[in-house]
């Protein structure tokens, strides 16, 4: 379970955003999007790990976490740079797609000879963990 205070129960992650930090407060946020909409805008940035598209927060419904593809990047491959804005299909709600379209992405051809766009944050995110989760 997932859970991070201030949002409703059986709510799901439907936008990552800005990192920002208020005046006078030491603590760095990021800004989520919900559904359905919540009051609450944002969280601790500390909670990035917990913080990915499509998951539930404050749920008691066990999630799973298939994993549909590996994709591994020999030495020296070079990924190509993009704007979520390239990719419309991201999401049905305007909002959500002018809010995301404005983050940078990197592209590659997946291992099913399929088109991937892995956003910037996800990216960063996946390789910080991965190096931690094997220098630990």
């Amino acid at each position: 379970m997932t859970a991070i205070k201030g949002f409703g129960s059986d709510t799901t992650i439907v936008h990552i955003g800005d990192f920002f930090r208020y005046n006078n407060v030491p603590e760095w946020s990021i800004a989520v999007w919900c559904w359905p909409t919540q009051d609450k805008k944002h969280t601790k940035l500390s909670n990035l790990s917990m913080l990915s598209r499509g998951k539930l927060l404050n749920s008691q419904k066990k999630q799973s976490r298939r994993i549909d593809r590996v994709i591994t990047f020999e030495p020296g491959y070079e990924l190509i740079e993009a704007k979520l804005a390239e990719f419309p299909e991201i999401s049905s709600f305007k909002s959500i797609r002018d809010k995301d379209g404005i983050q940078n992405a990197f592209c590659c051809w997946g291992n099913k000879h399929d088109w991937v766009v892995i956003p910037q944050l996800e990216l960063a995110r996946a390789i910080f963990l991965e190096y931690v989760k094997f220098s630990v």
